[in-house]
């Protein structure tokens, strides 16, 4: 009897692994080896990036740019000026960042704070921090570069993880977008954040050192420009210091206009009157002709009762 229940299980098992072999798809998880799990997972894992090849080449290409700029900067100024400038910007933007969302979050009680968004930030901060080095200053490029790298990287990982599926081109529209304004933020506002930390300086004590020849810009500078010609070989914590505090002060207006939400309100209007121009009433088909699509009418319901009854 024990021999006829082993033949009976043989016969069973060998037909449910040739029913298995042919309806892989159809098999639990319980029924699978430990190398199947590992070949289902890589193959789930080929078919993510498959689908998701554009936004990782984003994220990706963000890295590289910043990497790249590290790496000229180093070559060029040396590793002190370079750690210093990218520890400052990383921080600067960080915190930017931070204080918008604050705003925001006080504004309209929704916290829009995000990891990648605050990742974006670091890395577009570093990059801010080494262009102005291979600029000789230039705040404008340096604010666009930062703000592309940002918008770049947060919103490609905000679609992988599938918190916000935008395409692609949208994608890289912030980006142009979002560097153009910070440009403008920095050019029509500069003035304005000059005369905002004077104001401070002269009515709080503690702040007095944010204007003048002793302010914190001022010592900041200095120390990255010995650093870049070799006086110093190293540097402390107030330089870190004095460059976190004159770059927030600096950029006061620019963050509190987006925090504001005029920010994301100009950038949207721009992206999406854009988006208008290329997408109105007409559809594109594959030679490129701008086409009516036609009306259909729709198909009248039948009355099926009356067949019902026949049939019956």
């Amino acid at each position: 009897m024990e021999q006829i229940d082993e033949n009976v299980a043989d016969v069973i098992n060998e037909s449910k692994d040739d029913f298995y072999d042919e309806y892989y798809y159809l098999k639990p998880d319980s029924e699978k080896s430990g190398w199947e799990k590992f070949c289902d997972g890589c193959k789930s894992f080929a078919n993510w990036c498959k689908d998701n090849w554009e936004y990782i080449c984003a994220a990706v290409v963000a890295v590289i740019v910043v990497v790249a700029i590290v790496v000229a900067c180093v070559v060029t100024f040396g590793g002190a000026a370079v750690l210093l400038a990218a520890a400052v910007g990383a921080i600067v933007s960080f915190a930017g960042q931070l204080i918008s969302d604050i705003i925001t979050f006080v504004r309209t009680g929704e916290w829009n704070g995000s990891i990648q968004g605050y990742l974006g930030a670091i890395l577009g901060g570093i990059a801010g921090g080494c262009v102005l080095l291979l600029t000789g200053g230039n705040a404008i490029i340096a604010s666009s570069v930062e703000a592309a790298i940002s918008t770049l990287f947060s919103e490609s990982v905000d679609a992988l993880r599938g918190s916000e599926k935008r395409p692609i081109w949208e994608i890289l529209l912030d980006t142009t977008i979002s560097a153009g304004i910070s440009a403008l933020f920095c050019k029509g506002f500069d003035k304005l954040s000059g005369k905002i930390s004077k104001l401070f300086s002269s009515k709080i004590p503690a702040l007095k050192r944010l204007t003048g020849r002793g302010s914190y810009g001022a010592c900041f500078k200095g120390a990255i420009t010995r650093l870049k010609r070799g006086s110093y070989k190293k540097f402390g914590v107030k330089s870190i210091r004095n460059g976190v505090v004159d770059g927030l002060f600096g950029g006061t207006v620019g963050t509190i206009f987006s925090g504001s939400g005029l920010s994301d309100w100009m950038s949207g209007g721009i992206s999406s009157g854009i988006q208008w121009i290329f997408k109105r009433d007409t559809d594109i088909p594959s030679d490129g002709f701008l086409v009516k699509m036609p009306e259909i009418e729709p198909i009248p319901e039948l009355d099926l009762l009356p067949l019902t009854f026949q049939l019956q």
